[in-house]
């Protein structure tokens, strides 16, 4: 989730698309100083995002299109 311009939500790496190019990139009008639930279903056939209850993305995948982003590797 973010709160930029345009506030969005989304999975990271899609086929190695962070935003541009990645299909779950939802727009979501994030108010500011309202708390936010976001719940992340890992199922066998795919991804379900809901935040606040509300369902954001369904993405069905067998995961080998799933990467983390560069950005956010870990040191050694």
């Amino acid at each position: 989730m973010n709160a930029g311009r345009p506030p969005h939500a989304r999975l990271e790496d899609i086929d190695g698309h962070s935003v541009i190019g990645n299909p779950t990139l939802r727009k979501v009008n994030f108010a500011p100083g309202k708390h936010y639930v976001s719940v992340v279903q890992v199922r066998n056939r795919g991804v379900n995002c809901f935040i606040n209850d509300l369902p954001i993305v369904e993405y069905s995948t067998d995961y080998t299109d799933l990467s983390r982003n560069p950005k956010w590797e870990m040191p050694a």
